[in-house]
């Protein structure tokens, strides 16, 4: 398959080189011109982790053009507050056919990157999907050598027009056999774990970030009291994903399912057990796509549902609100808030009711 990675960091570069292990013709586009001369001097990619293997890279380039020309797949693996700007770049070239995978699309991505297509002028027929996590667990050890932890067993995709899906399903599953379709990007959207595990921790460690301490970011920054908090947060997620008429599975049961480990007696045990967490490391600095990312494409999208719909989320404006003071961005202004009704009617098709 002919295969476009868009994003160059850890989530890209596995992507990239685990697509070509697997025989896939890979291109990459990347948004940093230093990685460009990096690759250039080293064409290769260093795996390791769940695969131990050194495969040569194609085409690197700062060119969205030439990146996505004759592609079949696009996955899109940057942080999902620059799936707007990718949309805007990609859009006047897109072509009829081609499809486009947000990995993963936080909440209400592949709404936001279809109505930027539309908004850019771009008439090609294009198929937008999201899943609902990055499907590695994974680290870039330097810019071309990804440690690959796990390959999570159960991953769901929607695509923004649902009929969409089993075919996008399809496509996916020669590359993932774990991936599976659901109903809506509103399941995806409101099952998106990342804005549960990311955000929180760092901002509750922000000062053993700050001050340079190397510390496991699940087993030793997610500590029972901060696990505690985290489950507040996920409860208020699972409230705003009931009120839309979705049952929706706990942060805890999601792990248990990816995993497929066993449960613990709560949130933090059942971290703890999990192997493929064992050695991931926190973030080096606080400037992390864990705050930049999650909180406005979703936290924010998720508080602003339960304003509309009248359902309370004080822990999770009170990461925002914290979010926005020690990082001086009004999060909510920069987020994909879901302003009025007529917004969220736009994404809550009738196909979405029941999942």
């Amino acid at each position: 398959m002919k295969i476009t990675v868009i994003g160059s960091g850890n989530g890209g570069t596995a992507f990239t080189g685990y697509l070509t292990y697997l025989g896939h013709q890979v291109k990459l586009f990347t948004r940093t011109p230093q990685k460009v001369e990096l690759y250039r001097a080293q064409p290769e990619i260093n795996l390791a982790g769940v695969v131990n293997a050194t495969v040569p890279v194609g085409l690197v380039t700062l060119d969205m053009e030439e990146a996505i020309r004759g592609s079949e797949l696009i996955m899109v693996a940057t942080p999902a507050n620059t799936h707007k700007e990718i949309a805007t770049k990609m859009a006047p070239y897109l072509k009829s056919g081609q499809t486009v995978v947000l990995n993963p699309g936080r909440t209400f991505g592949a709404y936001e990157f279809a109505h930027t297509l539309e908004s850019c002028g771009c008439t090609a027929d294009v198929t937008v999907a999201e899943t609902d996590t990055l499907v590695f667990t994974c680290r870039n050890q330097e810019f071309n050598h990804p440690i690959i932890y796990s390959i999570k067993e159960d991953i769901r995709l929607a695509c923004l027009e649902p009929e969409r899906t089993p075919a996008a399903v399809e496509l996916m599953q020669e590359l993932f056999p774990g991936i599976h379709g659901v109903p809506s990007i509103l399941y995806t959207g409101l099952t998106n774990i990342g804005m549960i595990f990311h955000p929180t921790p760092i901002l509750l460690n922000y000062t053993r970030i700050e001050s340079g301490q190397t510390f496991l970011y699940y087993k030793e920054a997610i500590t029972p009291m901060v696990a505690q908090y985290i489950s507040q947060v996920d409860a208020e997620r699972v409230a705003v994903a009931a009120g839309l008429g979705l049952e929706v599975e706990t942060a805890l049961e999601w792990l248990v399912r990816s995993y497929g480990i066993e449960p613990g007696a709560d949130l933090y045990e059942t971290i703890q057990k999990n192997p493929a967490y064992a050695d991931v490391y926190a973030p080096q600095s606080t400037d992390c796509r864990y705050v930049w990312e999650d909180v406005p494409t979703g936290l924010v999208p998720i508080s602003s549902v339960g304003r509309l719909l009248g359902i309370p989320t004080p822990f999770i404006d009170t990461v925002i609100q914290l979010a926005c003071t020690i990082y001086r961005v009004d999060f909510r202004q920069t987020g994909r808030m879901i302003a009025d009704q007529a917004a969220l009617d736009r994404i809550r098709l009738p196909e979405a009711a029941q999942v």
